[in-house]
C-alpha cells in the first residue's frame, strides 16, 4: 500500500505565534544535501530570509566550510515547519493580594455535620427556654 505524502513545497516554515518566520527553530538541526551524486550530512548554522526565500547556512558534519542554500534544497531530519507554532514560554509570578491593613481575618475551626446539627438543636432549645 502506498501512502501519498505531501512533498515539501517550501511554503511551510517554522513560525512564531505572531506569524513571523522562526529562524531560531532551524539553528542546530541536521539533515542532508544532495550534491551531484553525493549525499552530504549537514548541520544548520544559521537562517535568513532573502527576497522571499528562506536560506539556511549549512556546514558538513564531517569536514569544514559554510554554504548558504535555499531551504527547498536541504532535507531536514526534523522539519520544524511541519509543526504548529509554539507559544513562547511565559515567565509569570502570581502573587496573592495581601490582606488589607484595616480588615480582620477570623478563622473558624472546621465543623462536622454532626456538630452543626447539635449546635442547631441547642440554639433551638435555648430560644424556647428564654
Amino acid at each position: 500500500m502506498l501512502v501519498d505524502t505531501q512533498p515539501n513545497d517550501g511554503t511551510k516554515f517554522a513560525r512564531t505565534m505572531d506569524g513571523k518566520i522562526n529562524f531560531d527553530a532551524y539553528r542546530g538541526l541536521t539533515g542532508t544535501v544532495t550534491w551531484a551524486d553525493m549525499v552530504i550530512d549537514i548541520a544548520v548554522v544559521d537562517a535568513r530570509q532573502r527576497y522571499g526565500h528562506l536560506d539556511l547556512q549549512v556546514t558538513p558534519i564531517s569536514g569544514h566550510g559554510l554554504l548558504w542554500l535555499e531551504r527547498k534544497n536541504v532535507h531536514l531530519f526534523d522539519d520544524p515547519g511541519l509543526e504548529p507554532p509554539k507559544p513562547a514560554p511565559l515567565i509569570e509570578i502570581l502573587l496573592e493580594d495581601p490582606p488589607l491593613k484595616d480588615s480582620t481575618v477570623v478563622e473558624t475551626p472546621p465543623v462536622s455535620t454532626a456538630d452543626a446539627g447539635l449546635m442547631s438543636l441547642i440554639r433551638a432549645v435555648g430560644a424556647r427556654i428564654k
